[in-house]
């Protein structure tokens, strides 16, 4: 490898991020070529079925507690378990379809899916509350 700014040789493992003949900022290195991951294709229906059945199941759990028990509508406790406990599993599930979309190596993959997982499960956790609020839950103090 060459300096890009003086053209003097740098030895290829050389583990400083400048050359030690004129001093200039060497490019980052690039990732080793065997542990390059093969591009992943999205199956979008996947991701729009763990994003968007969590909301829906909400809203059918806070309607049918609704028709079968009327005297507890509205603040029964089987829908928020159910916007909460779904909800994570959507999240991290869309999270993973859309993190190993993103990187090149399968560390980049496994934070990517991470930080993904968290963000589409707050997603999917407001997309619940609203499911909820969308099929006849009311949350009231007693």
């Amino acid at each position: 490898m060459n300096c890009p700014h003086c053209n003097q040789p740098v030895p290829e493992n050389y583990p400083a991020s400048y050359c030690f003949h004129c001093g200039q900022s060497l490019p980052p290195a690039s990732p080793d070529p065997a542990s390059i991951l093969p591009p992943v294709k999205i199956k979008w229906r996947w991701f729009w079925l763990a994003l968007l059945a969590p909301p829906v199941l909400t809203m059918l759990s806070a309607l049918v507690m609704q028709l079968a028990w009327p005297a507890m509508a509205g603040n029964e406790p089987i829908s928020p378990v159910v916007a909460f406990s779904v909800s994570i599993i959507g999240g991290i599930a869309s999270g993973i379809i859309i993190g190993i979309k993103r990187g090149q190596t399968k560390s980049e993959r496994i934070i990517n899916s991470i930080v993904c997982s968290i963000v589409f499960s707050i997603v999917c956790l407001v997309l619940s509350i609203a499911g909820c609020s969308a099929g006849g839950y009311h949350f009231v103090i007693q």
